[in-house]
């Protein structure tokens, strides 16, 4: 039986991020018709639309941001890494679900999914509102209207 030593399991780990890295550049990113524009002047919102951003914000943050991959890539779910001007870490990251009428604030997360700054559930609720304003000027899908009718 070999010995375990915390050297060679944070190798086994960096070496399996770097394949992961690896794995997710050669994923296309997505087109996204959203724009986010905060109006607080330090900080601005960063639509995270490749499964690369995705996971690396994860990373980053030490948070599971790369299990909801998929569902960014659907379109169902829109993933906002929220980031104040000069600092090498964000201040958290938002995850928007898209798949109603109403666009829900899904989940709010700070670094190692610590409680986020008093200042950052404001952002995020200023960042749903204009993702709520431009999907209520979206055409309706040819789906959608035959099924209202």
């Amino acid at each position: 039986m070999r010995r375990a030593t915390l050297r060679g399991l944070i190798r086994k780990t960096d070496a399996q991020q770097a394949l992961d890295a690896m794995r997710l550049q050669g994923d296309e990113g997505w087109q996204t018709p959203y724009r986010l524009d905060l109006t607080a002047l330090n900080v601005h919102a960063v639509i995270l639309n490749s499964p690369l951003a995705i996971w690396t914000e994860g990373r980053d943050m030490r948070h599971c941001a790369d299990n909801y991959i998929d569902k960014c890539r659907r379109g169902d779910w829109l993933m906002v890494s929220m980031r104040k001007q000069g600092c090498s870490r964000a201040l958290a990251t938002a995850a928007f679900d898209l798949r109603f009428d109403y666009v829900d604030l899904a989940n709010i997360a700070g670094f190692a999914n610590t409680l986020v700054s008093a200042e950052v559930p404001h952002l995020a609720e200023e960042c749903r509102c204009q993702l709520q304003s431009q999907k209520n000027r979206m055409p309706k899908a040819a789906s959608d209207v035959e099924l209202h009718e």
